[in-house]
């Protein structure tokens, strides 16, 4: 069974590669701060994701599913434990981030202050919990302070993701954006959040089986609002800070015809061709006919490219 574990955890560390370079692309194309602040976010998970690959081809291969054996390998153990700390703490603010940039606004000192305060109790914590372990494998101190670590990053998450439900900030764009993001995201962490208890508290029994697969299905979310919400619901958020002026200007100097720049505008608003076949009642091939031109005349290779290069444009 550890093998299947495995499996599904390199098919988790495939997909959240993709995420991630989707997300890279989008973020390359709207130029929103929250998704840059997305990307670090994305990265930390993928980072859960590496070091618990790691810890499962280790138990498996090396401890021979004994967990005490740990000890044997203290450097790595407290290297492995360090590690899962950092990527914890990266997931929660990014998301804290995230959800505050959606709503116009970035973390305030306080929040600063509270998170640093969050990392310095736990860390010291588990430094002395692990001390402990090492000295002596039963000694469950180690655990108490990891699930207590655990399950409360969990709620800072859920209540990071609750208030980005509430109030008010952001246009209207954002707005929308917001709300779908939280609802995505809370049904995965609410689904995390429980299988954290089963691990910790109920103690069924059944949470490592079915733990890869819920990670892979967080690790979607991103993808999955990217394309379903954000993409959708605010493509013209781009096309409407496009300068006019400026527009018409890098159209002159390139020599982009009027039927170019239609092509430029669609673009700029992130549809794909098949968004820009029916927005302008032309036909798939006219469309790439006339990407290529722009991309020839323009000088560039790819969207976000063209879309950096009109943003940039001082012309």
């Amino acid at each position: 069974m550890s093998h299947l574990i495995i499996l599904t955890l390199v098919l988790n560390l495939v997909a959240g590669t993709a995420v991630f370079l989707y997300a890279l692309s989008a973020s390359r194309r709207y130029r929103r701060p929250f998704l840059r602040t997305l990307l670090t976010y994305i990265l930390s998970f993928n980072g859960i994701v590496v070091l618990e690959l790691s810890n499962q081809y280790f138990q498996a291969n090396i401890f021979q599913s004994d967990v005490t054996r740990v000890v044997e390998y203290p450097a790595a153990g407290a290297v492995l434990m360090f590690l899962v700390y950092c990527a914890d703490f990266g997931i929660a603010v990014s998301l804290f981030r995230v959800a505050r940039r959606l709503k116009g606004r970035e973390m305030s000192g306080t929040a600063k202050g509270l998170f640093a305060l969050w990392a310095a109790v736990f860390g010291t914590a588990s430094a002395w919990g692990l001390f402990r372990f090492f000295k002596n494998p039963q000694d469950q101190a180690f655990y108490h302070v990891h699930a207590a670590w655990f399950l409360s990053m969990c709620l800072i998450i859920l209540a990071a993701l609750v208030t980005a439900l509430a109030g008010t900030g952001g246009g209207g764009e954002d707005r929308r954006s917001r709300r779908s993001f939280a609802w995505i995201f809370l049904a995965g962490y609410g689904a995390f959040t429980f299988s954290a208890l089963d691990f910790y508290l109920i103690h069924t029994g059944v949470q490592k089986y079915y733990d890869p697969i819920l990670l892979l299905l967080i690790n979607l979310c991103p993808l999955l609002w990217l394309k379903a919400f954000y993409e959708k619901g605010n493509a013209a958020a781009v096309a409407r800070d496009i300068d006019e002026g400026k527009l018409a200007r890098f159209c002159e100097k390139h020599g982009i015809s009027k039927r170019e720049r239609d092509i430029i505008e669609q673009v700029m608003g992130g549809r794909s061709n098949k968004d820009i076949e029916k927005a302008l009642f032309i036909s798939q091939n006219t469309v790439k006919n006339h990407l290529y031109s722009v991309f020839q005349k323009a000088g560039v290779k790819s969207r976000s490219q063209l879309v950096h290069r009109v943003l940039h444009f001082e012309g």
